[in-house]
């Protein structure tokens, strides 16, 4: 069997505009199966959100920092699982949420424990000088793609992903994803901002109203986590799909004895 894509590219690094392009197609081509699956995990970050401005209004101590931490960590696994979906829609042509749900359930303590490392090189890249930061994120960006995609372990992963990141040169990637996360960025300010200023507003008018600050601080929190969450659910598959779908292309079709056992699922599923 060979590695041969539901368009049929044949490998190498893929231009900006077909980056996008590509982005484009696979996102809207299985646009509810993305949305859903972002809908579920966003309520979920929404209530554990608003579950823990309640316990900042108490003053539970500990409490809030171990929501704190269960929220970042459903922020990792959504993640993984919205790249295992853009990799089975770039090899199958479709994707559904079955498929990130299998993916965490297999893979989800490799998954967090890649992120943790590679959060905190690039962590400490950037407290030393900012620029070994950007070079620790240009090298090891790669590595959650490569732990939900190969059949390699958590130090193979990081090291694959050096390795990829040497030779494919990713800084049109870099630039591009910039992009991206820039545009994103700004689409979802323009949306929200206009809610939010009503909310800022509105509170100020209560805590001027007499009502307490901490109780003013939990109304907006609960307000705008629900406003929130199908405006992320909208725009939070675009990176995902758009980093996974480079690294797909630029690996190009290995040969049989190099490909993995999810990349033979993916294609027989």
């Amino acid at each position: 069997m060979t590695y041969q894509a539901a368009d049929g590219f044949r490998g190498g690094e893929p231009s900006i505009g077909e980056a996008f392009s590509s982005m484009f197609r696979i996102y809207f081509s299985n646009f509810w199966e993305f949305f859903v699956l972002l809908l579920i995990f966003q309520s979920v970050i929404a209530l554990l959100n608003i579950i823990n401005a309640g316990i900042t209004l108490f003053n539970i101590p500990f409490i809030g920092f171990i929501f704190n931490i269960g929220t970042a960590l459903l922020g990792i696994l959504l993640t993984a699982g919205l790249i295992a979906m853009a990799a089975e829609a770039r090899m199958k042509g479709s994707t559904t949420r079955s498929r990130a749900f299998s993916l965490i359930g297999k893979k989800a303590l490799a998954i967090i424990v890649v992120n943790i490392i590679v959060g905190l090189i690039i962590m400490i890249g950037v407290c030393l000088c900012i620029i070994p930061g950007f070079f620790a994120l240009v090298y090891l960006i790669w590595a959650t793609i490569i732990v939900v995609v190969e059949t390699a372990d958590i130090g193979a992963s990081i090291k694959m992903s050096t390795d990829f990141a040497k030779k494919h040169s990713p800084y049109t990637f870099i630039l591009a994803y910039i992009g991206v996360a820039i545009l994103v960025s700004l689409f979802q300010v323009m949306v929200l901002g206009v809610p939010q200023m009503i909310m800022t507003f509105g509170g100020l008018a209560l805590f001027g109203s007499g009502v307490s600050m901490e109780m003013t601080i939990f109304l907006i929190t609960v307000i705008s986590s629900v406003i929130a969450i199908p405006i992320v659910s909208f725009f939070g598959p675009f990176l995902p799909i758009f980093i996974t779908d480079y690294y797909l292309q630029a690996i190009g079709p290995p040969s049989e004895p190099m490909l993995s056992v999810e990349r033979r699922d993916y294609e027989s599923a």
